[in-house]
């Protein structure tokens, strides 16, 4: 088991993971800090809180929170194939090129989510999945050859 967690494609996969775990995080936290920015609270609690009436959420915001959505809806495909691939013993090259394409595929997708770029939001989606699909297949070569 200790070659297995020492194992370069085990903690780069941990590594992208934990990264996505991060930038998932980022985003709850960002929406929080536009919020506070724009000072507009939809929630009613919130708004008495900071001493502020009730207003409709910014445009802003409602974007942070479609990426955060986003990322909740396709992060966790990644982590839970690239888990199964490293345990049927994913090459390490294959699973870096993978692993690597896809979050820098994600990051960019949130951040074009965020500033409104248009193709790049489409193809950075389009490209991260591309990932999950290969994996998968990867996962169910290795799954049906034994």
């Amino acid at each position: 088991m200790d070659e297995f967690l020492s194992s370069v494609a085990f903690r780069v996969f941990a590594a992208i993971s934990a990264a996505l775990v991060l930038k998932m995080v980022g985003l709850a936290y960002l929406t929080g800090a536009v919020r506070g920015m724009k000072q507009a609270y939809p929630n009613p609690e919130d708004a008495k809180f900071f001493k502020k009436d009730a207003a409709e959420e910014h445009e802003l915001v409602r974007r942070i929170q479609r990426a955060h959505t986003n990322s909740l809806e396709n992060e966790p495909l990644f982590i839970l194939l690239g888990l199964l691939w490293v345990f049927l013993g994913a090459h390490t090259e294959s699973i870096q090129i993978y692993a690597y394409t896809f979050f820098i595929a994600r990051v960019l997708h949130s951040v074009a989510y965020i500033f409104k770029l248009q193709p790049w939001r489409t193809l950075a989606y389009t490209v991260a999945s591309l990932c999950l699909i290969g994996m998968s297949v990867q996962v169910l070569l290795i799954a049906f050859a034994h």
